[in-house]
């Protein structure tokens, strides 16, 4: 096998690994997201009316400054979450078509040392 088909051999071997895991934490996610128990506590609750509730108390009149940036601080947090939370199932989607389109170049690569 000649030196750069094997270069991009590697590289489209490495690249599906990284689809893999990438499907992986996906579909743990859509196992999670399926439980009840995680979507009232979490997805609801903590990512849900707990960050409205967060919200909405910037609006008392008794804030101060400490309590304000402690709130400020929970709603980034919360919000850097749901982001995350959000990322997982955009890479998951494209890691899907992205693994398919890799097995087919691998293909392609391995077809081409045979000739």
């Amino acid at each position: 096998m000649e030196d750069s088909i094997l270069n991009k051999l590697t590289r489209t071997e490495t690249s599906i690994k990284r689809h893999e895991k990438m499907i992986e934490v996906g579909d743990k996610l859509n196992r999670l997201k399926s439980n009840s128990d995680f979507n009232s506590i979490f997805i609801d609750g903590i990512l849900g009316a707990e960050l409205k509730a967060l919200a909405n108390s910037l609006c008392e009149d008794t804030l101060t400054p400490e309590k304000e940036e402690k709130v400020l601080k929970e709603i980034h947090l919360r919000k850097w979450l749901k982001s995350i939370l959000k990322d997982i199932k955009t890479n998951h989607k494209k890691a899907s078509k992205n693994l398919k389109d890799d097995v087919e170049v691998k293909k392609q690569l391995l077809n081409k040392d045979k000739i």
